[in-house]
């Protein structure tokens, strides 16, 4: 898919899962395309793809809107399970709570949860607030094959709705750090303007929440 600007609202009332604003899946290229307005959902939510699989590409595209959801969201991707993101701008507005008693887990400015994956050359420009864990203004989190997070920015806040948020981080919420691993997790060149805030005693971080060994 090439040069596709779509504009919209994308809030099913039935399918609440992989949904984004151009594909619930891509195992292909996407490039040079937008999409603005609002991608609202549960889980594997993003505002390009819902979920990025393998040999996927997504390459200088653009998000600007809400996205929303409870487990797996981003701005550009909300999991991304293998391939490449490379040159997208989010300008995203990303305020969520749990329901039912659940908290949000997995939130990243461009991709909520990212392996086997490298992120180069993106940025994140708008403001994220969650009351789970795994909170990134680039990605939430980190594993479990390498990963590369490479010349990236955020220039949006990031915060805890409330104390029990845990691992907010300007670049990446959390990254795997078991003591088993065979693969690396890697941020290089990245820079966070952002605020970061959390409850005392919780893992924040400008550039990384924290590891978490799971």
């Amino acid at each position: 898919v090439r040069d596709l600007h779509v504009s919209g609202s994308i809030s099913p009332a039935d399918r609440k899962n992989v949904l984004g604003g151009l594909a619930g899946k891509n195992q292909g290229t996407i490039t040079m395309c937008s999409f603005s307005g609002t991608v609202s959902g549960l889980d594997s939510i993003g505002g390009i793809a819902g979920i990025n699989e393998a040999q996927g590409e997504i390459i200088n595209c653009a998000f600007s809107g809400s996205v929303t959801g409870e487990h797996y969201v981003g701005g550009i991707a909300g999991r991304v399970e293998s391939g490449t993101i490379l040159g997208c701008i989010a300008d995203v507005s990303m305020t969520m709570q749990g329901g039912a008693g659940g908290t949000v887990q997995y939130v990243g400015g461009i991709a909520g949860f990212v392996n086997d994956t490298t992120v180069r050359q993106c940025a994140n420009r708008g403001d994220i607030a969650a009351d789970g864990a795994y909170v990134g203004g680039i990605a939430g989190y980190a594993g479990y094959k390498n990963v590369r997070i490479e010349s990236c920015a955020n220039h949006g806040d990031v915060a805890a709705i409330n104390d029990s948020a845990d691992y907010l981080g300007g670049i990446l919420g959390g990254a795997n750090g078991g003591t088993n691993i065979s693969y690396k997790i890697e941020v290089t060149g990245c820079y966070n303007t952002g605020a970061v805030t959390g409850a005392a005693g919780k893992r924040t971080g400008g550039i990384l929440g924290g590891e978490a060994n799971d």
